[in-house]
């Protein structure tokens, strides 16, 4: 605050009072009595006022004794230095030596490029600790809107910091610093809270644990504690299953686990020390499957209050069994995983299976074809030779017309087993749809197009229409072959 009081050493030959004094985030104001008032000079009043930040705006009030009043806001158009200091003799001429000059500084703080002006820091945190839990949040909801704030404080050696908000020290440059992704960050946080629990007062108070939890402290005591007990609040949650917070003040939590735990508390039941919640949801919320992982650590919760019987005191070793428990909960996923995997891998390779078997079966019938008709010309040649005594007119009437039946005949078969192939194909496409779909509660859906390789099955299918082409192409010509034979042999 030495801004502050060099201010008010120039009007009282540097001794003075101070009465009051009041911190807020979006004003300050000063009282102080003066006894050894004095009319300090004009370019003295300016080099003070210009090291105030220009988004502030500073008025400075001057009362005698008789109530008369003198009003300078820095920068005005209405009334420069010197009629301020003109004005200001007259207000001291009335005065006897004995007399008390009431001096008001009032500072209008303003946002500029998410900077904000902290002049006593230690007073902004009596001021802000006074409020009950409701009044606080509000306070950082409504007058801290920006995403993220950074505080510049006159009076302070070492800096801190949350997520969200930057405590630095005056005339610092800081932007480079500030997490360019954390609207982003932080929207998603809150959708998977949404997603996970229920927190009745979610639209009033869109904060995270990590806006509040201090990754260095200040010197500070209550500020800290204020703070941590934010982020545990928060971090709670973020954890339980419904929570909300009354117009009373009072707190309820709820966890469904093993065990139903419905606790009821008041902020400062809270203890600022024990971190062990903000850990807890940190681990819930970095990565993996926050679903599995926030079930789990509800279920350790609430055994663990089953035990303590205070879910607001619970030891740093809940952390260490939740641990120990999610690698069990791993190690038995990764087994139903891999049990899952095998099984339709072995499902895969059974419709693989069913294509090369429709492949092989249309081979045996182009076999069983090309054997059909020679085992048909030859009884008819051997038939022939008997009865005719020799080895000449073979395809007379009779054995022309057959033949001309069974190459028809053929030719239905080729078309029914063409049918049956394709069918088949068809119907081994949908059974692995429908496969799929039975597995996408169990699996991912990335996992499953990678298990169940649509590209494969294609490549199967691809291959039995190439090879049934190929032998509907081989039954064509043997069927034309013959044909042709029979046209240029027949004897009638």
């Amino acid at each position: 605050m030495e801004l502050i009081n060099t201010l008010l050493r120039l009007f009282s030959n540097n001794y003075y009072e101070v009465t009051k004094i009041n911190e807020q985030f979006l004003m300050f104001n000063i009282e102080a009595k003066v006894l050894d008032y004095n009319i300090p000079n004009p370019s003295d009043i300016e080099k003070t006022f210009r090291k105030f930040p220009s988004r502030d705006t500073v008025k400075i009030e001057i009362y005698n004794s008789l109530g008369d009043a003198e009003i300078y806001t820095f920068g005005s158009q209405h009334k420069s230095i010197h009629n301020f200091l003109e004005s200001l003799k007259k207000i001291y001429a009335d005065l006897e030596p004995e007399d008390e000059v009431l001096i008001k500084i009032i500072i209008i703080k303003k946002f500029d490029n998410n900077i904000i002006t902290i002049y006593n820091f230690d007073e902004l945190i009596e001021h802000l600790t006074q409020f009950q839990l409701k009044n606080i949040l509000t306070i950082f909801s409504k007058d801290l809107i920006n995403s993220q704030i950074v505080f510049e404080v006159q009076d302070i050696k070492t800096e801190f910091e949350t997520s969200r908000f930057y405590f630095i020290k005056p005339d610092k440059v800081y932007f480079n610093d500030l997490e360019k992704d954390y609207f982003f960050k932080k929207d998603n946080l809150i959708k998977q809270r949404d997603a996970n629990c229920h927190f009745a007062n979610s639209y009033d108070f869109q904060f995270t644990p990590d806006d509040f939890n201090l990754k260095t402290p200040s010197t500070n005591e209550k500020f800290n504690n204020l703070m941590n007990k934010l982020s545990n609040l928060f971090s709670l949650i973020y954890i339980a299953n419904i929570s909300s917070i009354d117009d009373k003040d009072l707190i309820n939590i709820k966890f469904s686990g093993y065990k139903i735990v419905d606790k009821i508390f008041k902020f400062q039941d809270i203890n600022p020390n024990n971190n062990t919640y903000f850990e807890i949801y940190k681990w819930i919320y970095q990565d993996g499957n926050i679903s599995d992982k926030i079930g789990l650590a509800r279920n350790i919760i609430s055994i663990e209050n089953n035990k303590s019987g205070d879910i607001l005191h619970i030891e740093g070793t809940v952390l260490e069994s939740i641990y120990s428990n999610y690698q069990i909960y791993l190690k038995e996923n990764v087994e139903k995983y891999i049990d899952v995997k095998n099984k339709a891998t072995e499902y895969l390779m059974l419709l693989s299976n069913q294509i090369s078997d429709l492949v092989k079966s249309f081979s045996n019938a182009l076999k069983n074809n090309l054997f059909l008709f020679i085992t048909f010309f030859t009884s008819a040649l051997i038939i022939n030779s008997i009865n005719a005594g020799k080895m000449a007119d073979i395809f007379n009437k009779d054995i022309t017309y057959i033949t001309y039946a069974i190459i028809l005949i053929s030719l239905v078969y080729l078309a029914s087993i063409i049918w049956d192939i394709f069918s088949n194909a068809k119907r081994i496409k949908r059974q692995l749809n429908d496969i799929k779909k039975t597995y996408i509660d169990i699996l991912d859906k990335h996992d499953i197009n990678r298990i169940f390789d649509q590209k494969k099955l294609d490549n199967d299918i691809s291959f039995l229409k190439n090879r049934s082409f190929i032998y509907t192409i081989a039954w064509l010509l043997i069927l034309i072959i013959i044909f042709l034979l029979v046209i240029n042999l027949k004897t009638f």
